[in-house]
């Protein structure tokens, strides 16, 4: 099956706006006619400088399945105008996407994304790779399949659905037991990213024979509109510049922290969708040309199996040394700062004096916590390489969760190694509730609810009421390097991100046709300098960017610090292990 795209682009630039307040009402406008859902959108604004606005756009086409009816999208609401600029459907399935920034509107004209959150079932050849099965009294197996979204390839996958829904056989409300992060319909991008399509990756790999099976709880949606990149490293709570250019976000990441898997497979699909008018705001430099390229601003749309770590090994313990793992997959990157950091059932570090994270709010307004939590790391290596062996895209960003499911269980450790999950296969790590358990005096075990005596104590900590189910999440997004120097901005690649063919060709409509076992990649024909020593914005900043303000402490002078960025609470009624 060949993929499906549109790069059907209309470049302006519309009315500049004056202040943040106008930007910032914008943005609310667009996400007005949204569906929320449980979604968690947060987002800061500052003010911008007017400046040009060029990029590429594109979304997948609007394919049909042949005689299973008509599955066309429902009409899509684009919202009120933003400018002059008026989001709306189009002819033939196209619609008009408007995405402002301080320095502009930026319009595309792209087909409509075909999908369904809950509204309709799927088309007959959907054929889903990862399933769910509802356990008592959570909603049935055909409320679950009607949230799906069609993929680049032409095929139908899973994709987000709120925690909670009416089920389409009984009329109830009803729970799903798990979550999948922030709506993505609340991006600015999502009608320009084609949707966010669960496993697709996944099922490319099949192809080359590198089937990599996740499970469906593990994906999950991160969505940030209009953030500020700053010079210096917020991580690290050190001063940081604001650079006067914004960025939106759209990402999926599976991250798994409920079972072993995760420990020693190292391939995790990976989806980014980032967009950027930081070319509004490179200042001329010695050396350097503040027109890197073609489209000037970072922009970008991929999806692999990225690599966390090495394969067959994790780290643990708050020690740099490795712990193998039974698992397989690919090394990374000579070069790559990627990891799974995990924490110990015998605590050697003093973690376990913490207390549970409450949420508050920043200074800056946004959604934070305080008490620390728990620490699970996971940090990709993301990159596209082209045919000549170049490598023109990378993020390397921060997943953290604060209430993992799963601890280490180091061999002759306090707990003694059991199976956990059902397989039976003795595992190498144990519920956190268990470790609370065998440890009540640690802080981070206070308070614990009470468990229903009729369930056996092996299996509290896959009900509801434990504290431990993964839905404390921090994303702290890093930098995105953009190094395409090339006059093209379109890529056919295989499941991890590698060029293996010539150009994608394109139909008459401008969508990108790559080989069975290929997924098309955008990456903007520019060098996006965020690595350099490169100077921005109108107070002339200088140096590499490394994440957002957003949480920045001290009047937005000083970094949020580690695990304090992009901070999201997914509690809802009925969540529980596996999620």
């Amino acid at each position: 099956m060949v993929a499906n795209l549109v790069q059907g682009e209309k470049r302006r630039m519309n009315r500049a706006w004056g202040s943040s307040a106008v930007l910032s009402g914008l943005l609310l406008s667009m996400l007005a006619g949204c569906p929320a859902d449980d979604a968690v959108v947060d987002g800061g604004v500052d003010a911008g400088e007017d400046a040009r606005v060029s990029d590429g756009g594109w979304m997948q086409d609007g394919a049909r399945d042949v005689g299973t009816g008509d599955t066309r999208p429902p009409p899509w609401d684009g919202g009120p105008p933003i400018g002059d600029c008026v989001p709306e459907n189009l002819a033939d399935d196209m619609v008009r996407v408007c995405i402002p920034f301080p320095s502009g509107v930026r319009e595309f004209v792209v087909p409509l994304v075909d999908h369904s959150f809950g509204d309709r079932p799927p088309p007959d050849t959907a054929n889903f790779d990862s399933g769910y099965e509802p356990g008592p009294g959570e909603c049935s197996q055909a409320t679950h399949d009607r949230y799906w979204v069609r993929g680049r390839d032409g095929q139908i996958y899973r994709t987000w659905h709120p925690p909670s829904a009416v089920d389409v056989e009984t009329g109830e409300p009803c729970h799903f037991g798990h979550e999948h992060g922030d709506d993505p319909r609340t991006s600015v991008l999502y009608q320009w990213a084609g949707g966010v399509p669960f496993g697709i990756v996944n099922r490319l790999a099949q192809v080359d024979g590198h089937h990599r099976h996740e499970d469906h709880f593990g994906h999950k949606v991160v969505v940030q509109n209009d953030w500020q990149a700053v010079i210096g490293n917020p991580p690290d709570g050190e001063a940081i510049t604001g650079t006067g250019f914004r960025c939106h976000w759209l990402s999926k990441v599976h991250q798994g922290t409920h079972s072993g898997d995760a420990l020693g497979h190292n391939e995790h699909e990976y989806q980014n969708n980032t967009m950027c008018d930081d070319g509004a705001m490179r200042m001329p430099d010695p050396g350097r040309d503040v027109n890197t390229g073609p489209t000037h601003h970072t922009a970008s749309s991929i999806r692999t199996l990225t690599t966390w770590g090495p394969p067959g090994a994790f780290k643990a313990c708050d020690s740099l040394e490795l712990m193998s793992y039974p698992g397989d997959g690919r090394e990374p990157d000579e070069d790559a700062d990627t990891n799974r950091e995990i924490k110990c059932a015998d605590f050697p570090n003093g973690w376990v004096w913490q207390e549970r994270p409450r949420p508050i709010t920043s200074e800056s307004g946004h959604l934070d916590y305080e008490g620390k939590g728990i620490d699970e790391l996971w940090k990709p290596w993301a990159t596209i390489y082209n045919r000549e062996g170049s490598r023109i895209f990378l993020s390397s960003a921060y997943y953290v969760v604060r209430d993992p499911i799963r601890v280490y269980n180091p061999e002759g450790g306090p707990i003694p190694r059991r199976d956990v999950d059902g397989d039976r296969e003795v595992d190498a790590w144990i519920p956190t509730l268990e470790m609370c358990f065998a440890h009540p005096e640690v802080r981070i075990c206070e308070n614990l609810p009470e468990f229903p005596t009729d369930v056996p104590q092996t299996e509290w900590w896959r009900l509801p009421q434990s504290p431990f189910r993964g839905v404390v999440r921090v994303i702290h997004p890093k930098r995105i390097d953009v190094a395409n120097r090339s006059d093209r901005s379109w890529f056919c690649t295989d499941y991890r991100g590698v060029e293996t063919s010539a150009d994608p060709t394109f139909t008459d409509r401008g969508v990108p046709m790559c080989p069975e076992g290929q997924l098309p990649q955008y990456v903007a024909n520019t060098q996006n300098l965020w690595w350099g020593d490169a100077t921005w914005g109108p107070a002339g900043g200088r140096g590499g960017i490394d994440g957002s303000d957003v949480n920045a402490r001290n009047g937005g002078t000083v970094g949020a610090g580690y695990g304090h960025e992009w901070v999201r609470f997914f509690d809802a009624d009925g969540i529980h292990a596996p999620n």
